[in-house]
């Protein structure tokens, strides 16, 4: 696809598609089924050519350029009607199929139908970049570029036909397709379906000859199976799927048949069973498995735990299954702390049981100790090689050897678990105390470099003007100059709302006269929901207001229409996009661009500013490669320090807890020391003899 900014080139751009005088391979090499038939079908009866091929033939691995799908049209039609009369000559004569024949010789003119490009052409035509514009938004731009009727999804868009006879065409095709349509078998070559170059991939790196090969080879590796497939996407993966399963949907050829997880993660694949949506669920056992779905022992249940306090407690907890979900559940409000806690105290807890055989209330200070040096190096049976669905067996509780860092933090929680239990009644010590107090692990300090210097962000800066689209350089730049200019982390800034924001006095000193002088505030909700005020700049509010005031359009509603309660509730970065469950014709709403789609946006745009300060001849050009979201974040807290703002006054504007923690943005002292030593003669550093040292 066309790059989304204006770059730099000592060539011609290549002109889409393939070069002058590429012939298409001859549909001859492969046989004609019923997918075939289905592809005319649907373009003669008006579904536009691209929406027809991308149906029933992009998995064969063609391209999918208009001048090669126009190619492949034009010769199956030819051959369908010279097999049909090749065929018809012998047949008998109360079976011949003259009239149809003769249908068929009258062929469609294909200038007669109108095609509608798709979405994904016409992104590349007009230099649209479809991560960054919600489906809602294109298919807006595209209706005021196409001002026809939308059709609906399987309704053809046709303007004008010059041939009105669509339904003998049709019939015709569902007649030769009784004589001519060849049904797959699990032991047909490759090439009988595919094209020779997928073909041919197919067979060198998967071993895969025939159908039922394939078919194998997917049950095997499951839903990713093509990411070992160079250049196969997940996409044209889906179609080969789709076309798999379209062979044998009865399920009455073993040798095609796909098992579950080849449709996605185990999650993922329902069935539909008297027209519910049924997914499959594993039955719980014990062993690494998740805490949701482990059978526990009577004997490690905890009942009877070394360190049971006894009499009542206040969770109403009888089990040590029971407390860890209590107090699990008292963090629902925080998701993220949810998450964090939850994966750390499940380590554990699994650790407790299926290594050491003893219930989380029984562990005591050593078997803590022993959980540190685990830690340190997890078995290889409980690391997943990658990402895994909580109900796939190959799930396990670790992704790989964790950080200093990391191994700290898990202790960490660990002991506020214990904490929490001791103080709730229903254990009486907390094991973890001695253990934590005597590690070792150093927490992992921020990194200050991961931040832009002044003369860094006027390259960023400058470099938004090379981004062609006006609404994407737009919400691009209001992103960049809200993060850097107020310090706000992700989350904040995705939740924040324009009724957050305030137009407050300036008051220097209560006791001086009022100068009149205002400010905007932004409140914040922050990290562990403490609340703060973020001051914010008048020409950022103006951008805000800007593009609220395009994204209102886009959503088809005028600005002065709207009542204060709905301006308050507006996003600052906002997107449009369809409700959920609502067709894209119907009416659209403005969401807020989540965390992904801003980190996407970003991280995306920080890899163009690299590129192009490589292209620039600029140092530092590979270090905006490693740019994310938070290095605006860092940027604002640097330069806020360097240019002589109190630390006491960052700290409150970044929303730390800790006035140290604000500190790590002043390189005064490291750089005066750096300097000072560099001016230090050689001949004046101390010598040491050998028996001075000793």
């Amino acid at each position: 696809m066309t790059s989304l900014f204006s770059e730099p080139t000592s060539q011609a751009p290549r002109k889409r598609g393939r070069p002058k005088g590429a012939k298409t391979a001859d549909v001859r090499t492969q046989a004609i089924g019923v997918c075939h038939f289905a592809f005319l079908r649907a373009w003669i009866s008006g579904v536009t050519l691209h929406k027809a091929w991308e149906r029933y033939l992009a998995f064969d691995g063609g391209s999918n350029d208009e001048r090669h799908i126009k190619a492949v049209r034009d010769r199956l039609y030819d051959q369908v009607v010279a097999d049909g009369r090749a065929i018809n000559e012998r047949l008998p004569d109360d079976q011949k199929i003259d009239r149809f024949l003769l249908v068929m010789g009258d062929k469609p003119k294909p200038e007669s139908l109108f095609v509608m490009p798709s979405m994904e052409e016409f992104c590349e035509q007009e230099g649209l970049d479809p991560d960054f514009y919600s489906e809602a938004e294109l298919a807006e731009i595209m209706r005021e570029h196409y001002p026809v009727d939308q059709p609906q999804e399987d309704e053809p868009l046709v303007l004008e036909r010059k041939n009105p006879d669509v339904n003998a065409h049709v019939q015709a095709l569902n007649v030769l397709q009784l004589h001519l349509a060849k049904p797959a078998t699990e032991d047909d070559e490759l090439g009988r379906w595919f094209t020779k170059a997928l073909s041919k991939k197919l067979g060198t790196e998967a071993g895969a000859k025939t159908l039922g090969d394939l078919v194998r080879y997917i049950n095997v590796h499951g839903h990713a199976w093509y990411r070992r497939i160079s250049s196969l996407g997940p996409t044209r993966a889906k179609r080969i799927i789709d076309w798999l399963v379209s062979l044998d949907p009865d399920g009455e050829m073993p040798g095609l048949r796909l098992r579950d997880h080849a449709y996605g993660p185990i999650t993922d694949a329902v069935a539909s069973v008297g027209g519910q949506v049924a997914t499959p669920t594993p039955s719980p056992r014990f062993g690494l498995v998740p805490i949701e779905r482990i059978a526990v022992p009577d004997v490690l249940l905890g009942r009877d735990g070394y360190l049971r306090a006894a009499g009542p407690n206040t969770l109403g907890a009888e089990t040590d299954a029971q407390a860890i979900q209590a107090w699990l559940a008292c963090y629902e409000d925080r998701p993220k702390t949810l998450d964090t806690y939850k994966r750390d105290i499940e380590r554990f807890w699994l650790w407790c049981l299926v290594q050491k055989r003893k219930p989380l209330s029984s562990i005591t200070s050593m078997d803590c100790a022993e959980y540190k040096r685990f830690l340190e190096a997890p078995p290889a049976d409980w690391i997943q090689e990658r990402p895994e669905p909580r109900s796939s067996e190959r799930w396990r509780p670790f992704r790989g050897k964790l950080s200093a860092s990391s191994q700290k933090q898990a202790l960490t929680i660990i002991s506020i678990c214990f904490e929490s239990l001791v103080s709730d009644g229903y254990l009486i010590g907390n094991p973890m105390t001695g253990t934590l107090k005597k590690s070792k692990l150093k927490r992992a300090a921020t990194k200050t470099d991961r931040g832009f210097t002044l003369p860094q962000w006027n390259w960023i800066w400058a470099c938004t003007s090379q981004v062609r689209d006006v609404v994407r350089r737009e919400r691009l730049r209001l992103t960049l100059k809200l993060l850097v200019t107020t310090g706000l982390r992700l989350d904040e800034l995705t939740r924040a709302r324009r009724g957050d924001l305030s137009h407050v006095q300036v008051e220097d000193d209560p006791m001086a006269p009022d100068t009149g002088e205002k400010a905007w505030i932004l409140d914040v909700v922050g990290k562990g929901d403490v609340e703060r005020e973020v001051p914010v700049p008048d020409d950022v509010v103006a951008m805000i207001d800007a593009h609220m005031r395009r994204y209102v359009a886009l959503a088809g509603e005028r600005w002065q229409d709207l009542d204060q309660a709905a301006v308050a509730a507006l996003p600052l970065v906002a997107q449009v996009s369809h409700p959920v469950g609502s067709s894209l014709g119907g009416r659209v709403a403005i969401t807020p661009l989540e965390r992904s789609g801003v980190y996407r946006m970003l991280k995306r745009y920080f890899q163009f500013v690299a590129k192009q300060g490589v292209a620039a001849g600029r140092l530092d050009g590979p270090q905006f490669l490693k740019a994310s979201t938070h290095w605006l974040r860092h940027t604002f807290g640097k330069l806020s320090v360097a240019s002589g703002t109190p630390l006491d006054v960052v700290k409150e504007a970044m929303g730390h807890a800790s006035l140290s923690t604000t500190s790590i943005y002043t390189t005064a002292g490291r750089s005066r020391m750096i300097k000072q030593l560099r001016t230090l003669p050689p001949g004046d550093l101390p010598t040491f003899t050998v028996s001075e040292r000793q």
